[in-house]
């Protein structure tokens, strides 16, 4: 099917629930389940604009909500979103690693990184400002694995 603005859409539909994938040029796709016209359920997006954006994961109502890894040419989050932000237990990393937990998108609560020189810091944050971190002596680091790309 392809709209009147040029975007493309291959799948399947039935009544207002489709599973599929939708080109809207430039390097933007998304190839999953849908719920009308928005993206919901699993789904995999992809997009060139702006940097490099890959995200897959669960979807509602259009945005991100439930648990997903996004990469971005900044670094990765693998962890838990509600409507569109970064909410909940996630792991961001990009030079150094990020575990903790999120809240509408800022770090919030207990965490820690993951320095290059292979110390542990441990962070307390609040709604995205760091209220107290000391470092440590090297520590093992669990491993995350991101969900596939």
């Amino acid at each position: 099917m392809t709209y009147s603005s040029g975007f493309q859409y291959k799948g399947k539909c039935c009544e207002n629930v489709r599973e599929g994938e939708m080109d809207w040029g430039g390097g933007t796709t998304y190839k999953g389940q849908w719920k009308g016209d928005k993206m919901h359920g699993k789904g995999l997006f992809m997009s060139k604009l702006n940097g490099a954006t890959m995200y897959d994961g669960e979807w509602e109502n259009g945005r991100r909500h439930g648990k997903g890894a996004e990469a971005t040419t900044s670094g990765k989050y693998d962890g838990e979103w509600q409507e569109g932000m970064k909410h909940g237990k996630g792991k961001k990393t990009s030079l150094v690693g990020n575990t903790g937990n999120w809240l509408n998108d800022k770090k919030h609560g207990r965490g820690f990184r993951k320095l290059i020189s292979g110390a542990t810091e441990h962070q307390m944050w609040q709604r995205g400002i760091l209220v107290s971190g000391s470092e440590t002596t090297a520590v093992e680091f669990p491993t995350i694995t991101p969900n596939k790309f």
